[in-house]
This record gives C-alpha cells, sequence and structure tokens, in this order.
C-alpha cells in the first residue's frame, strides 16, 4: 500500500501585496493524489521567531497571511506590518514528515515602500538616478538569492539597499 509518498507533487507561491504592509498571499499550487487530501498545513517562520506557526490550509487554494494568522504581537487587537526579512515555509500533506516542500522568501514590502518614499520626495534626476537604479535592481536580486536559498547574501543585500535608502532619504 502507497503512503502517498510519491504520488503527491507539492508546489507554492507567496505574493506580496505591493505597498500592503499588513498582508501577503500564499497559494497552494500542489497536484494532489486525493480530490481532498487530509491534513494540508503550512508552517510559516517569520523573521525573528525562533519557532514556527503551523496553519491549516485547505488545498489547491490561497491563504491570506497577516500577523494575526501568524501570530505577531498586534497593537490592542489591531494587525501591525509584517516585517520584512525571510520567511521560511513549509507545505506538507499527510503523512506531513514524509511529503513536503520548503522555500524560502524575501519580504520587501517595507523597503519597497522607503524606495516609493524617497521617489516621491527627491528630485529623480541624473543626481540619483544610479542610487534608485541600483536600489531596484538589488531588490530584485535579493528576492532572487532568497528563492534559491542564498538566505546569508539575500540579507546582506536587502540591508545595503536599506541603508543606501535612508541616506537618499536624508539627502
Amino acid at each position: 500500500m502507497s503512503l502517498g509518498i510519491d504520488q503527491n507533487k507539492l508546489d507554492f507561491d507567496v505574493y506580496d501585496n505591493d505597498m500592503n504592509l499588513k498582508t501577503f498571499i500564499f497559494f497552494d499550487k500542489s497536484y494532489y493524489m486525493d480530490k481532498h487530501p487530509s491534513n494540508v498545513v503550512l508552517d510559516v517562520t517569520h523573521p525573528g521567531a525562533s519557532k514556527s506557526v503551523r496553519i491549516p490550509i485547505m488545498a489547491r487554494s490561497h491563504t491570506i497571511l497577516n500577523s494575526s494568522v501568524l501570530r505577531i504581537e498586534c497593537n490592542g487587537g489591531d494587525m501591525v506590518d509584517l516585517p520584512d526579512g525571510i520567511y521560511m515555509f513549509r507545505l506538507s500533506v499527510c503523512p506531513n514528515e514524509n511529503v513536503s516542500e520548503c522555500k524560502s522568501h524575501l519580504r520587501t514590502v517595507q523597503l519597497e515602500y522607503s524606495l516609493h518614499t524617497v521617489l516621491l520626495t527627491v528630485e529623480t534626476g541624473e543626481k540619483y538616478k544610479k542610487e534608485i537604479m541600483d536600489s531596484l535592481l538589488l531588490i530584485k536580486a535579493a528576492k532572487a538569492n532568497a528563492i534559491e536559498g542564498n538566505t546569508a547574501k539575500a540579507l546582506a543585500m536587502y540591508k545595503y539597499v536599506h541603508k543606501l535608502l535612508n541616506k537618499l532619504k536624508c539627502n
């Protein structure tokens, strides 16, 4: 009797909502052998967390993730902005210890919001063109590194862009 270990093809994507600081979306795009697979769960470790949060999800659907779902401290019951940084995702289906897919995701919404603010407040002429283009390219490169599991390199790029944007904001 097969346990389904080689039958389910787990896959997912994570999408930031452009300038929405409070949420992002998890899409389960897996192929499941069973029409109604049992015990589909998502384990998420957010930046600064030592343990993951287990979230039961519906197979083949999307899940909105916010501070309440991720059990990030809320401000008087209100949702708080989700932190930027590396999020680790593990999607699994019964038997969960054997059938899983793991990915890392670099959230950059706050950083990109800072870039947005810089674009609105500084003259974007030749003086700042190189820094802005470097920031855009490095954000993309950092996300690519996170996807490939190069989380240390991704975070180093993120921190560099953060410093660069702070410098531009001061000018």
